[in-house]
């Protein structure tokens, strides 16, 4: 694997940010802006996929890394459900749905897989 310097230098991380830049796009110039609740959830958890990748980052401990990187793959999973109450509210496009959807499963696939990659190259207790 890669020696990775920051958190920045991490594809995941890199690919989260951009998740979470995109997710705000569409949640600001949709209805969901209207809808507070929904519209804070959204923003938070689309947000947690990548800082939570950057906090288990820096903890400087193979365990806490995996640890926080289980947050990550779970906000990414909190955000596909959230997208459901966005769209039968009538809140987004069927299209904005697929489009952010698919990305936010793949980053959580993406995840498990590096979890596993780290679990077996140091396994956690």
């Amino acid at each position: 694997m890669a020696s990775y310097k920051t958190f920045q230098d991490l594809p995941g991380w890199q690919r989260a940010r951009k998740f979470a830049s995109r997710a705000e796009e569409i949640i600001e110039s949709s209805a969901i802006k209207k809808h507070w609740k929904l519209r804070d959830q959204m923003l938070g958890s689309s947000g947690s996929v990548m800082d939570n990748i950057a906090e288990g980052f820096d903890r400087s401990s193979n365990g806490d890394f995996v640890r926080f990187l289980y947050y990550s793959k779970g906000s990414a999973a909190e955000f596909q459900s959230q997208l459901f109450r966005a769209i039968d509210g009538g809140r987004i496009t069927h299209q904005e749905f697929e489009e952010l959807s698919r990305e936010a499963k793949e980053i959580g696939e993406e995840l498990g897989k590096f979890i596993k990659y780290l679990s077996s190259y140091n396994p956690v207790n």
